[in-house]
């Protein structure tokens, strides 16, 4: 086990210079150079130094563990979450604790669960569409109580701003904003919506309406499918492509694909198609799905960063990261 001596012999420093530079509360009086923090904290992540947050938390009568709420929903964009988080505690020398759930009461046995072991904060997906964890009578008391005595709360992949909530989402916005001016780029006269979900559907509309375009909304069924190819067809007379946006994921760019290639339309030239969510199967699609990606990895990272700060008593703001457009063959 790396110790501070160890570090304090291998730079030179004294070990109280050493504890100084690598504290995350350090004394406000006791300063450090960034020079010198810098070959200090170079030399602890060469040796493999991991603070001992055990001892730590014990003094202040709570344990160092994060816990982590998730929607019990096995897919990509939930293992780039768990794989961002546990890359960043690692790093951060904080064990975390995942439960999984779909209701409100899953979450309210995650919440006292995690106040019964004085975790010291809690990473959370909103169980509900409508934020209700943050007013249900059965949530409420216990979460409350858990902030009240100094558990930290990060709210990961919400929708909306909640007042007085550190937030770590995804721009939904930008991503329809990159969807409609790749459609608009390939020369599309035609667009669809497929399925619209929260503000994608508000930066894809509104980015269409400011090129002087707009779309037609269809649900992602064989009725809805017939009618973008019908589209298509008339379409094909002026040699132009139609554009379609499948806003709430890749899975109704699957169906989609499916009926497309069962006719003589071809994706990427007659019928533009974009996804969303950028899942591992679409790069290996044929053709390969064009798709937006979510930041998942980095948001889990950025959340847990964020709530060990604010264990040490920092200010965290809420961020929304921008999702990329990945571009492949059939948009």
């Amino acid at each position: 086990m790396i110790t501070l001596r160890m570090i304090a012999e291998k730079t030179g420093f004294h070990i109280s210079v050493v504890s100084r530079a690598l504290s995350r509360n350090p004394d406000k009086n006791a300063r450090v150079s960034p020079a010198t923090r810098e070959i200090i904290e170079r030399t602890a992540r060469e040796m493999g130094y991991r603070p001992n947050r055990s001892a730590e938390f014990l003094r202040r009568g709570t344990a160092p563990t994060i816990g982590v709420f998730l929607p019990k929903i096995a897919n990509r964009l939930m293992a780039d979450y768990i794989f961002g988080m546990a890359a960043a505690a690692e790093e951060e020398g904080f064990p975390l604790s995942f439960s999984f759930g779909m209701t409100a009461d899953c979450y309210a046995k995650f919440v006292r669960n995690v106040s019964h072991k004085s975790h010291c904060g809690i990473i959370t997906f909103p169980y509900g569409d409508d934020m209700r964890f943050t007013h249900d009578a059965r949530i409420k008391p216990v979460l409350d109580a858990f902030q009240k005595r100094g558990g930290k709360v990060v709210l990961i992949y919400s929708l909306k701003d909640i007042e007085g909530v550190t937030t770590v989402s995804v721009d939904e916005y930008e991503g329809g904003r990159l969807a409609a001016q790749r459609l608009l780029a390939r020369r599309c006269r035609q667009f669809f919506l497929v399925e619209p979900f929260s503000q994608r559907t508000e930066g894809f509309l509104d980015t269409l309406h400011g090129a002087g375009r707009d779309a037609r909304i269809v649900p992602a069924t064989p009725r809805g499918i017939q009618h973008i190819l019908r589209a298509a067809e008339k379409a094909s007379q002026a040699d132009l492509p139609i554009g379609v946006f499948t806003a709430h994921g890749d899975k109704h760019a699957v169906k989609i694909m499916a009926a497309v290639l069962r006719t003589r339309f071809r994706l990427g030239r007659d019928i533009m198609l974009i996804g969303y969510n950028d899942h591992r199967l679409a790069a290996d699609l044929d053709p390969p799905l064009t798709t937006i990606h979510q930041p998942c990895e980095e948001m889990g990272k950025l959340a847990v960063h964020k709530i060990v700060n604010m264990v040490y008593g920092k200010q965290e703001s809420s961020e929304r990261l921008k999702p990329t457009l990945i571009v492949r063959e059939t948009g």
